[in-house]
């Protein structure tokens, strides 16, 4: 077992956390979401990503507050939305310890092992228990358990100490960008050594024509397109609701930019459904409400980009080292990294359909698109449950809440939303994220807030839903 320094730090930044308030800890655990390509303690060849190893103290601290583990526990109760998924997660832990055993053979799979590069992942073996089971149930559970503690911060850490904490990620997320590219650029990419200590493949040196991808703090330029794009898309909904100031617009047009430099295709493909998402809800609002002014400045943004790249791709006017990137992003089918994707959720698809639609068992099976991985993993009856969590999440009404837990409502269903798209794309295992269970977890209390003030609850309080 090995301790590196940024394990250390993530356990005494915990230890700050337990005593500390509580909007310290939620603060830290968004903070913590940059650091995906950093190690902390290493098992074997497994090592903890720091936001997992600081969700833990996350999930303590709530558990420590008066009355944390009751509103824990109330959060899956019937007819909540932590009910189905509390179902979900427990069937997806059943199929990860038994499936693989009472199936085994019956299909090839690619390895879920996240450590495996791309050209590695692509070698099959029979189905058989695995290492991915166990860490990919863990990582369930612990997001179970952050979905619960949600319910219990929602009750001391208000929604404005929420959006501005957001904003800070946003911010920092392109700090580590720019960090990236001048240590990259000076030759001193070392000092970014104690945020790639994780043992991932880190694809820090990729080049498309004579222009170096940006990863930031990520392995890959994927993962870095598909974070910014999810600061992005959250950004733009605090811009829509006024909130931040001039910082708000800074910030969205900073992720806006980083995602555009990772040439990802990935990133691309998500910035193109978000636009046609964006497209489609100012249309709904034109017929219905009306739209408001920042609204109507999206929306010339959107026309006037549209127009431009139709233009210059009319006159032939695309730059050659410009024209060189969108050849080598938006032609990806036929290129090695686009055919081995197809490969991949080709065989999971397959895995679905040799388990007779049961699925491979949670962790066992890998794909290159979050729906094959749902399909292959957990089966239809799990699609189904995840599919009912998510419409019940995003059915989820703060309207009794004032402004800000409604803005918070609309933040959260916008990062649920882009990590779906995300996924969708190219997410290759069951796990979406400790943040990803955060937002739904802030949803879902939102709802069900409870008429009294913030301050420490006893369980045998008289407290009656404002929206139950």
């Amino acid at each position: 077992m090995d301790l590196t320094l940024f394990g250390a730090l993530t356990i005494l930044a915990g230890i700050y956390a337990l005593y500390s308030r509580p909007e310290i800890a939620l603060i830290l655990l968004l903070l913590f979401s940059t650091a995906n390509a950093a190690g902390t303690i290493s098992i074997g060849s497994a090592s903890i990503p720091p936001l997992n190893l600081f969700g833990f103290f996350f999930i303590l601290r709530a558990a420590i507050l008066p009355a944390g583990i009751h509103w824990g526990i109330k959060s899956f109760e019937p007819p909540r939305t932590g009910f189905v998924l509390a179902i979900m997660m427990a069937f997806a832990a059943v199929t990860a310890v038994f499936f693989p055993m009472i199936l085994q053979g019956v299909t090839n799979i690619f390895y879920s092992d996240r450590t495996l590069s791309t050209e590695n992942a692509l070698l099959s073996r029979p189905l058989a228990s695995g290492s991915g089971n166990i860490t990919q149930t863990l990582y369930a559970l612990e997001g179970l358990a952050v979905f619960a503690a949600a319910h219990v911060y929602i009750r001391y850490v208000t929604s404005q100490t929420i959006l501005k904490a957001f904003l800070a990620l946003a911010l920092l997320n392109i700090v580590l960008g720019l960090v990236d590219t001048l240590t990259h650029a000076t030759g001193t990419s070392f000092l970014m050594d104690p945020l790639r200590s994780g043992g991932y493949h880190i694809h820090a040196e990729q080049v498309i024509g004579s222009f170096r991808r940006i990863i930031g703090s990520f392995p890959e330029p994927s993962a870095f397109a598909a974070f910014s794009f999810q600061l992005f898309v959250g950004t733009f909904i605090l811009w829509q609701f006024g909130v931040g100031g001039y910082l708000t617009p800074a910030v969205m047009i900073g992720n806006l930019a980083f995602l555009l430099l990772s040439t990802s295709t990935s990133g691309y493909a998500a910035l193109f459904a978000f636009t046609a998402i964006v497209i489609l809800w100012l249309a709904i609002s034109l017929i219905g409400n009306g739209l408001t002014k920042r609204a109507i400045l999206a929306g010339l943004v959107i026309t006037a980009a549209l127009v431009g790249a139709a233009g210059i791709y009319a006159f032939n006017a695309v730059p050659e080292p410009v024209a060189a990137i969108l050849e080598a992003t938006l032609n990806k089918t036929t290129s090695q990294s686009g055919v081995e994707r197809a490969a991949m959720n080709t065989q999971a698809w397959q895995n679905f359909v040799d388990t007779y639609g049961l699925g491979a068992g949670l962790g066992s099976a890998r794909a290159s698109s979050f729906l094959f991985v749902l399909l292959s993993n957990i089966g239809i009856i799990g699609a189904i449950l995840f599919v009912v969590f998510i419409a019940k999440i995003l059915s989820a009404s703060s309207a009794h809440g004032d402004r800000s837990d409604q803005v918070t409502t609309a933040l959260a269903k916008s990062q649920i939303v882009s990590t779906l798209v995300a996924a969708v794309v190219a997410a290759g295992v069951f796990d979406l994220g400790t943040l990803f269970y955060l937002w739904c977890g802030t949803i879902s209390a939102l709802a069900f807030r409870y008429s009294v003030t913030r301050e420490p609850y006893l369980p045998n309080q008289a407290l009656k839903p404002v929206d139950a």
